[in-house]
C-alpha cells in the first residue's frame, strides 16, 4: 500500500517509493477501458493527469512497472 499525498504523486520527487507509486499509477490508469476495448485514457492525457510528464516517461514508466513485476511478482 502507498501512502502517497496527492500533491507528492503529481510532483517532481524522485525517491523510490514515489517513482513507483506513478508507475503503478500510470498503469492504472492505462488499464481503464471503454466498452468497446479501447483505452480510456491516451498516453499524453495520462503525463498530463500525473503532473505534465510526457509521453514517453509514462511508457517507460509501464514497462518499468512490468519489468519489476515479472521479476518480482509478489511486489
Amino acid at each position: 500500500a502507498y501512502t502517497i499525498a496527492p500533491q507528492t504523486l503529481l510532483g517532481t520527487s524522485r525517491k523510490k517509493r514515489h517513482v513507483i507509486a506513478r508507475h503503478v499509477a500510470a498503469a492504472i490508469l492505462r488499464d481503464i477501458r471503454l466498452e468497446d476495448g479501447s483505452h480510456r485514457y491516451s498516453l499524453p492525457q495520462i503525463g498530463k493527469i500525473l503532473g505534465g510528464r510526457d509521453h514517453s516517461t509514462i511508457v517507460h514508466g509501464i514497462r518499468t512497472l512490468d519489468a519489476r513485476l515479472k521479476l518480482h511478482p509478489w511486489a
